[in-house]
């Protein structure tokens, strides 16, 4: 069995699903997903998604687990001593420094060899060459924000990314749309944090960022069409130029798995430092994709795995 503690919302729950199948193909080990950690952050974050978002998918088939303590479900008193001594050191310094992600993963990868023994693989961000040695049971917790984590399988998660019910007529009418024209997926996420520090971290794709990147489509793809996903489109309105361009504004109302499927149609792309934009370019199968990136992922020295070096960065 493959147990994997559940985070975040769509963008973030497909990282981990992608992780647990690749795992599952190469040990045969049935799939077990607890969302319990996705329903506490949503009392602490708010907004809309904070569900089993892999559901709505063709994905494996998977077993959901709703108590508490996944940990000491079905795990060997190895795995519950080693996953107890690590999180006891690791834990006083994830609340000393939250943002410190290079400290963190540091601190994470000390002790990775040891739990990877044990059938545990756990780390929050960047990216360890973890086994499908262990014989017993498996514990996944984390984000594995890392395509090095997958990449094996991405035929695979082409397949099975897809959505069960198929999009209304007008989506269905924006999605072919954009399959044919030379269709650019911009991505902008407008930070309204109230935590200064996190909004300090996150708050990396300015407007100038945006201006340069579509600058440089301009330059590159000949009568581009951008297609817009923001979490809020009146501030893209008053903040991004498009001028001289056909541009389409995502519907605020549609849902994330719907945004998704219409998003990775798109030929080229212009991500931000999210998950959810990181997927649609890696879901897009246009031969020639243009993605263009932030050089960073957060405003601090942590080297995340998901920027490509085949990307343009800005």
């Amino acid at each position: 069995m493959i147990k994997v503690e559940t985070h975040g919302r769509l963008g973030n729950q497909l990282f981990q699903y992608a992780a647990a199948r690749s795992l599952q193909l190469k040990t045969g080990q049935e799939l077990l997903f607890s969302f319990r950690e996705v329903i506490n952050e949503a009392d602490q974050e708010g907004g809309s998604g904070w569900e089993d978002a892999l559901k709505y998918f063709n994905i494996a088939q998977y077993r959901t687990y709703s108590k508490k303590n996944l940990l000491f479900y079905h795990s060997s008193p190895r795995q519950i001593a080693l996953t107890l001594a690590f999180y006891a050191d690791y834990k006083p310094f994830l609340m000393k420094n939250p943002y410190d992600f290079a400290g963190l993963y540091e601190k994470q990868t000390k002790w990775a060899p040891r739990l990877d023994k044990a059938g545990v693989h756990w780390l929050r961000q960047g990216f360890y060459p973890f086994t499908a040695d262990y014989k017993g049971n498996y514990l996944l917790n984390g984000g594995f924000e890392a395509p090095g984590y997958f990449d094996d399988i991405r035929d695979v998660l082409l397949r099975e990314l897809t959505i069960k019910e198929p999009l209304s007529i007008q989506q269905e009418e924006v999605r072919k749309k954009l399959k044919r024209c030379n269709s650019v997926c911009v991505s902008i996420r407008h930070f309204q944090l109230s935590d200064a520090a996190r909004e300090n971290i996150f708050n990396v794709c300015t407007p100038e960022y945006y201006a340069q990147a579509i600058k440089i489509i301009k330059e590159k793809v000949a009568d581009p069409v951008f297609y817009v996903s923001s979490n809020d489109q009146n501030w893209v309105k008053n903040n991004i130029d498009f001028s001289g361009s056909e541009v389409i504004y995502e519907k605020s109302d549609e849902l994330a798995h719907n945004k998704l499927e219409i998003m990775k149609a798109c030929r080229h792309f212009i991500i931000s430092n999210s998950t959810f934009s990181w997927w649609a370019q890696y879901l897009g199968e246009y031969d020639d994709k243009i993605v263009i990136s932030p050089r960073r992922w957060y405003n601090n020295e942590f080297k995340s795995p998901l920027i490509d070096d085949r990307w343009i960065k800005l």
